[in-house]
């Protein structure tokens, strides 16, 4: 299980962090990094500890690198549930299906974000 939450913290904090180092350092005035983190960075869940944990590190990052790296933004996407193949991928087909129709009813808006609607919160 180790090894497991280091893969994760590797890809959801210290890749984010390399990159943004390096990055940085080749950014005019005026741009922008933007990050993706994850709704469990606010709202936490027992069952999923180490994602909560490592979307609120980012978070953390972010508004640290808004302030030593401005005039260069900083931004977070927080997106809950998005609609990708990777979700629900360990799931029967109605396991899947009735995950996401619960999941969308319990929202304000009744409809899960979609990989569009996250690129073009990056980009506005």
């Amino acid at each position: 299980m180790i090894r497991q939450i280091e893969a994760l913290v590797e890809i959801n904090f210290w890749g984010k962090f390399n990159v943004s180092k390096c990055g940085a350092k080749s950014l005019n005035k005026g741009s922008s990094i933007t990050f993706i983190s994850g709704a469990f960075s606010k709202k936490p869940n027992p069952n999923v500890f180490i994602i909560s944990t490592s979307v609120a590190a980012v978070e953390a990052m972010a508004k640290t690198l808004s302030l030593s790296l401005s005039p260069i933004r900083v931004n977070v996407i927080s997106p809950y549930v998005v609609d990708t193949r990777l979700l629900g991928s360990g799931q029967t087909t109605k396991e899947r299906k009735d995950f996401l129709e619960s999941t969308a009813k319990s929202l304000p808006s009744h409809c899960l974000g979609t990989p569009k609607d996250i690129g073009e919160a990056a980009v506005f």
